[in-house]
């Protein structure tokens, strides 16, 4: 089956592109390198530039074809479906929940009140799925099985991406021991891998949706772990109970 690419579609990749490319330079300067830093990882923008090339070149559909009509990881569409819910809605939220506690638990160098410390894993998967809303509503590309115009991008993959690189973040405050590192992060990306084909061979993306919200993902984590936990000397946000009885709010800067 040849798969159509959206004149819409492929604009808003080149948008996202452009945002990912210049945000660093049109921000004001007291957001500049943290945005940099944010983006200048080439697991942001290298999904990206990966996917507007699978479209341009027309491999994007046959990969799509392949995945949905092979299926060479699971037996068929509920099983690849339950998967991806069970590991983005689920397993990953509770994994970024408790590293993030750990880490709230055993910092001291971030002036933030504890309570934003440990909620802290919320702000980017509730941004980042939020403009995967947007970008569903906007791109208006068909599913593979037909089912809406909701395709681009994944937000399985969004998510699961978003709740695995904040984690990645924590563990590397936690520990200096490499191996031990290796050993947590590197079975949960490959987590985030399942997930993205699981969306494939459940017919509900394309390849280059899911890579895009690979993108997505990691980049509002790289931002906000930087915004909320950044050393003395970053430029980062801290989340204060201003008076405990009125349960106020204050954002104190410091640079």
């Amino acid at each position: 089956m040849k798969q159509r690419v959206p004149t819409k579609f492929s604009t808003y990749l080149f948008i996202l592109l452009a945002l990912f490319g210049s945000s660093s330079t049109c921000l004001a300067q007291t957001y500049q390198k943290m945005f940099y830093d944010s983006i200048r990882s080439p697991w942001v923008y290298g999904p990206t530039l990966a996917a507007l090339g699978l479209v341009l070149s027309g491999v994007d559909g046959k990969i799509t074809d392949y995945a949905t009509e092979q299926r060479p990881i699971f037996n068929n569409v509920q099983d690849a479906k339950q998967f991806s819910d069970n590991v983005a809605f689920y397993y990953l939220p509770v994994y970024s929940a408790v590293t993030t506690a750990i880490y709230s638990y055993k910092n001291t160098e971030s002036r933030s009140h504890k309570f934003f410390q440990y909620t802290s894993f919320l702000p980017s998967p509730i941004l980042s799925y939020g403009l995967n809303a947007v970008l569903k509503d906007r791109s208006g590309r068909l599913r593979p099985d037909g089912s809406n115009n909701q395709s681009f991008p994944s937000a399985h993959t969004t998510l699961a991406s978003s709740l695995t690189q904040f984690s990645r973040h924590n563990m590397k405050k936690l520990t200096r021991n490499s191996h031990v590192y290796d050993a947590v992060t590197i079975p949960h990306e490959l987590l985030v891998v399942g997930v993205a084909w699981a969306r494939l061979e459940a017919r509900k993306h394309h390849l280059s949706d899911v890579l895009v919200g690979y993108s997505i993902g990691k980049f509002f984590s790289n931002f906000f772990h930087k915004l909320i936990f950044g050393n003395s000397t970053d430029s980062h946000i801290s989340f204060l109970l201003s008076n405990p009885e009125n349960i106020g709010v204050q954002a104190q800067w410091s640079f």
